[in-house]
């Protein structure tokens, strides 16, 4: 999709992370100006947005079910892991837990 004025353009669906290059040329009634020089311009990298902290879905003696919504995501790639700390307030123990985007289920051990 491009959307711009006369000498500026947005383009946008570009990869991050990515190296462009573009040249320009004008276009009269007498035909073709000269090719302007090369510019090499790098999309940055995409950055996923603020998470929501877990929130309490359920309960058990033994067990806890938690849930949070997904962040927003800048850019094409597609979120694919979660990352969840766990610490255990009564003796300090910190569990860290890489999560896929489709478990449902994880067992602390």
């Amino acid at each position: 999709q491009t959307v711009g004025t006369e000498t500026e353009l947005i383009i946008t669906n570009l990869l991050s992370r990515t190296t462009y290059t573009m040249r320009v040329l004008a276009l009269n009634a007498e035909g073709y100006g000269q090719v302007s020089q090369t510019a090499s311009v790098t999309t940055v990298q995409f950055e996923i947005g603020q998470i929501a902290p877990p929130t309490l879905v359920a309960r058990t003696a033994t067990s806890i079910t938690v849930a949070w919504t997904n962040p927003s995501v800048l850019g094409v790639y597609p979120i694919i892991d979660y990352v969840l700390t766990i610490t255990n307030n009564a003796t300090s123990a910190v569990s860290t837990v890489t999560l896929a985007k489709t478990v449902q289920q994880y067992e602390l051990t």
